[in-house]
C-alpha cells in the first residue's frame, strides 16, 4: 500500500486535482498529528482495513454519498505541516466545508488544538463554510464528555463569529468491526451533504 502524498500545501498531485475539479464540492479534513485522520477517510472510502501512513501535505479522496461526491482532502498534521492550513485553503477553489478531528482521549493537547483550529475557523475566506468536529475515541472510557470538547476549543463562539453551522460527531474508529465503523459515519455525512449541495456564499 502506497498513500499519495505531496509535500507542498497549496499544489495536489495531478489525479487529485482532476478529482477536486470535477466534483467541485472539497472538504478539508485537520487536525493534530495522531488523531485518526487517515484510518478516518479509509471509513469514509469503505475501506476501513486499509492501512495507513502518516499524511506529508495533502491527500484528496472523493467519497460518494447518496449520490453526491465529496473530495475529502486530508492535511498533514505535524507541527511543521499547520502552518501551511491557511494557505491551502486560500488557494484552493471549491472548499465547502471543514472537518475538525480530534482525539476525545487527549486532554493535553486540546488546548493546542483550538489554538490551530481557531486560524481556519475565524478565516475570512472560510466564513460560513459548515463545519463539523469529529470526537475520535469516543469508545474508549477516558473520553471527555461532548460539552467539554466543546467548551474548550470554544467551537460554539468562534463558528458563531464566522456565521457558519456546525456538529459534533463521536466516532470510535478503531474499533474491531470494519462495517460499524463506517455505518457511524453516516449521520455526519448525512448533515454535511445536506449543506454542501449549493456554492458557498
Amino acid at each position: 500500500y502506497q498513500r499519495r502524498v505531496h509535500g507542498v500545501m497549496q499544489r495536489l498531485l495531478p489525479a487529485d486535482l482532476q478529482r477536486s475539479l470535477q466534483c467541485k464540492r472539497e472538504i478539508v479534513l485537520v487536525g493534530l498529528d495522531r488523531t485518526g485522520k487517515s484510518l478516518l477517510v479509509n471509513c469514509l472510502k469503505h475501506h476501513p482495513a486499509d492501512p495507513t501512513l502518516p499524511t506529508i501535505g495533502a491527500c484528496t479522496e472523493v467519497v460518494e454519498h447518496r449520490a453526491l461526491n465529496l473530495a475529502v482532502t486530508e492535511l498533514g498534521g505535524t507541527v511543521q505541516q499547520r502552518s501551511g492550513w491557511l494557505l491551502y485553503t486560500k488557494h484552493a477553489k471549491h472548499v465547502r466545508g471543514l472537518l475538525l478531528c480530534v482525539d476525545g482521549c487527549d486532554a493535553a493537547r486540546l488546548p493546542l488544538a483550538k489554538h490551530v483550529f481557531k486560524k481556519l475557523l475565524l478565516a475570512k475566506h472560510l466564513r460560513r463554510r459548515p463545519a463539523v468536529l469529529i470526537v475520535n475515541n469516543a469508545g474508549a472510557p477516558n473520553c471527555l464528555p461532548t460539552e467539554a470538547i466543546v467548551a474548550q476549543l470554544k467551537l460554539a463562539k468562534y463558528c458563531e463569529a464566522s456565521k457558519r453551522s456546525y456538529f459534533v460527531h463521536r466516532c470510535h474508529v478503531v474499533q474491531p468491526n470494519a462495517a460499524a465503523r463506517v455505518d457511524a459515519l453516516l449521520p455526519m455525512l448525512d448533515w454535511l451533504a445536506a449543506r454542501v449541495q449549493a456554492p458557498a456564499a
